[in-house]
């Protein structure tokens, strides 16, 4: 018997009404809060796209009492030529706090005209935070999206652009790339262990914001379902694009309801393999005729869902 085909909610987005120009806001709604102490940061997400890349993170802190309070991991920095976004996960808390504090207003007050001034900036704010913990730092990693609007050269570092970066303190800034074997993508956070395996088996770098958002979405779905205890809550997600224009917020409730609909892929993956793995042909072609229709249903529904950005604009 085939299992019936799961229903999902229609997206419901609220009409918001269209500006005529976007006015940017310097920083995101709501502000940054100052993180509990010890508050184990879980997953946050790095991802290129074919007109920039995002950033995401859960909002949930798993503490080291086994008890889980609400926090913000993704802030923003912008600077004269560039534009900044950054999620950190760390085991402890305040200090995280402090060290993206650190590495935002040095981005801000120095603001780099190619990417190796920008590496030389981010390490030095890394090992001068890392030099006030006598007995080592805590364990912290940054994923850091940039934009600095220079020429691009031959040599990346000494030119502009847009770039991803994993950076750990003391002094680790590692650039991914879509032709290396991150394939664009980097998950940093207790979790993270997850969305990389599924990222590897599913998706690739070439995708439009919209489909990578889609890809963000499911990766945190099966981030929360498979490590609720360390990660939850709602996600934040940016998209930075390769022009000098402001970082684009996309609304929590968005992310949402696109989370929700990751039980679907789940069900069709788990179709999909069970028409692979059928040891007659009766079987295959019994599972294959069944899943067409509800394929092709399903596949209209992602195609239609909408993110909005908290300006009101839509992502394509």
């Amino acid at each position: 018997m085939i299992a019936p085909s799961p229903k999902p909610p229609r997206p419901t987005v609220p009409n918001l009404p269209r500006p005529g120009k976007p006015r940017p806001v310097p920083f995101p709604p709501p502000r940054p809060q100052r993180l509990p102490k010890r508050g184990r940061m879980t997953i946050a997400i790095g991802m290129l796209c074919d007109e920039g890349l995002i950033i995401a993170a859960d909002t949930q802190l798993a503490m080291t009492d086994n008890t889980t309070r609400q926090g913000i991991k993704v802030s923003q920095a912008i600077a004269d030529t560039g534009m900044y976004i950054a999620a950190i996960a760390a085991d402890d808390g305040n200090a995280a706090t402090t060290l993206i504090g650190d590495v935002r207003t040095d981005l801000q007050n120095e603001d780099p005209k190619s990417f190796a001034a920008l590496e030389l900036i981010v390490r030095d704010s890394m090992s001068e935070w890392s030099s006030r913990f006598s007995g080592g730092n805590p364990w912290a990693q940054i994923v850091l999206g940039a934009f600095i609007n220079q020429p691009e050269k031959e040599d990346v570092r000494t030119g502009g652009g847009i770039r991803l970066y994993l950076c750990e303190p003391p002094n680790t800034m590692l650039a991914i790339d879509r032709e290396d074997s991150s394939g664009g993508y980097i998950g940093i956070g207790a979790a993270a262990t997850i969305p990389d395996v599924v990222f590897r088996m599913l998706f690739g770098a070439n995708s439009s914001p919209k489909e990578a958002l889609h890809h963000v979405a499911y990766l945190m779905h099966r981030a929360k379902t498979g490590a609720a205890t360390l990660c939850g809550g709602q996600t934040d997600a940016v998209l930075l694009k390769n022009d000098f224009s402001f970082p684009q917020w996309v609304r929590r409730s968005d992310m949402e309801i696109a989370e929700k609909y990751g039980g679907v892929v789940d069900f069709t993956l788990r179709m999909a393999a069970c028409n692979l793995l059928a040891q007659t042909d009766e079987a295959a072609a019994h599972i294959y005729e069944s899943m067409r229709p509800y394929f092709v249903t399903q596949s209209k529904i992602f195609r239609e869902h909408k993110f909005l950005t908290e300006t009101g604009e839509e992502v394509a």
